[in-house]
């Protein structure tokens, strides 16, 4: 079979992870990934599909007696006071400022938890981009990766062409992009549902003694203050989240450092786009999902490939 995989992001990568007859077409495997800050919480959250992805490819990876589990604390900041779990009010507030509606999604707010059991590797800074770093190698040595963009999606003919003008027959396909940008390769309308984000904003800043003691018990905290939506503890450095512009240079009493500034990735409203076309969809903006996170695609992967081989 002829299986291709668009984009080698954390969907992608998984995928190929799992399936070695999917290559993937990517100019730019990891993307956001390679940032030099991390622009929130990557935790590889703990379930029964991440603990048989773990026993499956531990040695693998070069993790082998290396994976732990490690329990993080989530805040919830409201009037200044940070508490340790979200009232109803709290859920309503954050869907209010965040996508401008008081009806929330379970998975909001980190689907209402307020501890997450997640996977760290002993020697790791990063656990979760050491961990994508290590699969793209693997998958780039299996020959999986192909250093292109699709530009070009003929779908009664079954072919693709990429960005180096080299056509491919496919058999089966599947999409982790965000899937507006697919219609537009399929050259496609949009169908009339709700596909409209809210920008996010993303402040690196220095710590402060405050935030320094917060940081001793919380992993990450929301918020709905005004200042910041959320902002996540990392060894250096402490990244906010915000709605707005932020013209100071200090936020929440801490110097920025720098600044990632206008990316439209929250999603409103949820769908769970799960073809298009038959191609499937695969990843949070590719199934337009706000509850797909690493630790969710396992099992979506599995029902892919059991459609596809029976």
């Amino acid at each position: 079979m002829n299986n291709y995989v668009i984009g080698a992001g954390v969907a992608g990568l998984t995928l190929a992870m799992y399936d070695t007859n999917f290559k993937i077409f990517d100019d730019n495997p990891l993307g956001l990934l390679k940032n030099k800050y991390t622009l929130g919480p990557r935790l590889l959250q703990y379930n029964k599909w991440t603990r048989e992805f773990f026993f499956m490819y531990e040695e693998l990876l070069g993790f082998l007696g290396k994976v732990r589990i490690n329990t993080a604390q989530i805040g919830f900041s409201e009037n200044h006071f940070i508490a340790d779990d979200a009232s109803e009010g709290f859920k309503k507030k954050y869907s209010k400022i965040t996508r401008n509606r008081e009806d929330y999604e379970h998975s909001f707010l980190s689907a209402g938890k307020n501890s997450i059991d997640h996977f760290i590797f002993d020697g790791c800074e990063d656990n979760y981009i050491e961990l994508f770093k290590r699969m793209e190698r693997l998958i780039r040595s299996r020959g999986q990766i192909i250093d292109a963009k699709v530009q070009n999606i003929n779908l009664n003919k079954k072919t693709i062409v990429d960005s180096n003008n080299v056509k491919y027959d496919y058999d089966n396909l599947v999409s982790t992009i965000p899937v507006t940008i697919l219609f537009s390769i399929l050259g496609k309308e949009i169908p009339h549902l709700d596909f409209s984000t809210n920008k996010k904003h993303f402040y690196i800043a220095e710590y402060n003694s405050i935030n320094e003691q917060t940081s001793k018990k919380y992993a990450y905290v929301y918020s709905v203050d005004g200042k910041y939506t959320r902002k996540t503890f990392f060894k250096d450095y402490i990244t906010f989240e915000t709605v707005e512009h932020h013209d100071a240079a200090i936020i929440d009493g801490c110097k920025i450092i720098d600044a990632k500034e206008n990316f439209p990735i929250q999603i409103t409203k949820s769908h769970n786009i799960q073809d298009v076309n038959e191609i499937y969809m695969l990843g949070r903006l590719a199934q337009w999902r706000h509850d797909i996170r690493f630790d969710t695609l396992p099992e979506i992967i599995t029902k892919i490939r059991e459609h596809i081989y029976g």
